[in-house]
């Protein structure tokens, strides 16, 4: 039983189905974010105040927010889920133990199930990925078999490090998104519209990315930074500064970080360096 209908829940649900594992039913407390057909054949829609009865449920997926994740999980038992199931929440950042913040159901196994992808409800399944996961020993293996039948592959991550872990993604991803918004706003400082700067710039971070899914980040790593052409690093923050100062900064701190992976001898690093902190402090991020 999958408990969200949101995009990742819903995702899943049609995943499993797909793969001949259906779940029971997809739940949200909200009618209207239900999918206006079920995910799977067998898949029943359900919606309301109250969680659906889960006796019969051997695994129920949380599917919700971070922040509902405890007071989800609080209201399991008295929903009546029985001794021998498994709970999984899909939570990046939040260890397996914030699904019995309130206490244990008895004889249930709780265990996180994050999935390393943007998942879109009605897309594709974007197999093959990574989940990460962990909690009691019995939710990590279903975790992991559940992984498997879906054609992903499954990462234990401490649950010491899931800040960590969670952070990584975003940096990967969701800053991603972003960094692209900086380049397309950039663009349009040099004169491109904002309607033809995403489509310009795609084809160069998809080459990026087959390039780095081939190579290490050291080896993946091209541009005057790599080069060591200080000039041209020089002659870009002289153009972001002026009109983007907030640019100029995630400039330099993002080729600091190139700078530490670049293929340089000394010399050639310490000009770029030299022409990363040239000029005015970058100014601090406004809110």
């Amino acid at each position: 039983m999958v408990l969200g209908a949101g995009r990742a829940g819903t995702a899943v649900a049609r995943a499993l189905s797909a793969a001949g594992s259906p779940p029971a039913s997809l739940w949200n407390r909200d009618p209207s974010r239900l999918p206006a057909v079920p995910p799977g054949p067998g898949v029943a829609l359900l919606a309301g105040p109250h969680l659906p009865d889960l006796t019969p449920a051997a695994v129920v997926v949380l599917a919700v927010s971070d922040r509902a994740v405890p007071d989800v999980g609080a209201r399991l038992a008295d929903a009546g889920l029985r001794p021998g199931a498994v709970v999984l929440h899909l939570s990046g950042a939040l260890p397996a133990s914030a699904a019995h913040a309130g206490g244990r159901a008895p004889g249930v196994a709780y265990g996180a199930w994050h999935p390393l992808q943007a998942l879109a409800g009605d897309g594709p399944w974007p197999a093959p990925f990574t989940f990460g996961v962990e909690g009691d020993p019995p939710a990590v293996r279903v975790a992991e078999t559940l992984a498997e039948v879906l054609g992903c592959r499954a990462v234990e991550v401490p649950a010491s490090g899931k800040a960590l872990y969670h952070a990584a993604a975003v940096i990967a991803s969701n800053l991603l998104v972003a960094l692209e918004a900086v380049a397309v706003r950039t663009l349009d400082r040099a004169g491109v519209p904002r309607e033809r700067g995403l489509e310009m710039l795609l084809p160069l971070v998809r080459g990026t990315v087959e390039n780095l899914s081939r190579n290490s980040p050291e080896r993946a790593l091209t541009g005057p930074v790599a080069r060591g052409d200080a000039a041209v690093v020089a002659a870009h923050l002289a153009a972001l500064a002026p009109g983007d100062p907030e640019a100029a900064c995630l400039y330099r701190l993002l080729s600091a970080e190139a700078l530490r992976i670049a293929p340089l001898d000394d010399e050639a690093r310490a000009a770029v360096a030299r022409a990363l902190v040239a000029g005015p402090d970058p100014p601090p991020f406004g809110p």
